[in-house]
């Protein structure tokens, strides 16, 4: 059997932080094999580098999906431009697992970006990556729902890129909600 190493989907628009003017630039969204140990072993890396600089965890909870052979799907946005088959994980600016077994229904399992450019760090060098990732994901999954259980601190940012608060969860989160109906009416 043929598999492929990660797999480049589509570019993505984010800002590089200039002091004069943001400018845009671009970014790769690109899918990662969980079959791939250059795949694994990049997102690994990923998560001990963003776990040193004060990441919240996500990444290594999406890496031990990865290692307990979760069937979702695993995505990245990436400074790098080519030779996707060998990923940089100095490069990589955002990761989220996705879950696709519901008919109709994509669940945004994490999401995580780079703490160094998180809106909060002290020096990002881009800014707008969460919106870029999510905008990836629903360019791929635009014929579904994206849901998604937010902690309290991201709520304002999903509500400001077209989700909608559906409530609290039984783990005390708030369900978000995006489809391309809640799309057209902003």
């Amino acid at each position: 059997m043929l598999t492929f190493q990660a797999n480049y989907l589509s570019s993505a628009t984010i800002e590089r932080i200039n002091v004069y003017k943001n400018c845009p630039k671009k970014v790769a969204f690109v899918e990662i094999n969980p079959a791939q140990k250059g795949d694994v072993a990049t997102m690994h890396k990923t998560a001990i580098k963003w776990d040193k600089i004060g990441g919240d965890g996500f990444a290594y909870d999406i890496c031990k999906a990865i290692n307990n052979g979760v069937k979702d799907r695993f995505f990245v946005l990436t400074t790098q431009s080519d030779n996707f088959d060998k990923l940089d994980h100095n490069q990589i600016l955002s990761m989220a697992q996705v879950k696709t077994e519901k008919e109709g229904e994509s669940f945004v399992e994490y999401l995580q970006v780079d703490p160094e450019n998180f809106r909060t760090a002290e020096n990002p060098e881009f800014r707008l990556i969460g919106t870029a990732m999510l905008n990836s994901l629903k360019k791929i999954f635009y014929n579904k729902s994206i849901l998604l259980d937010s902690v309290r601190n991201a709520i304002s940012f999903y509500l400001k890129n077209g989700f909608v608060d559906m409530g609290i969860t039984d783990e005390g989160e708030r369900r978000m909600l995006w489809n391309q109906t809640l799309e057209s009416l902003h």
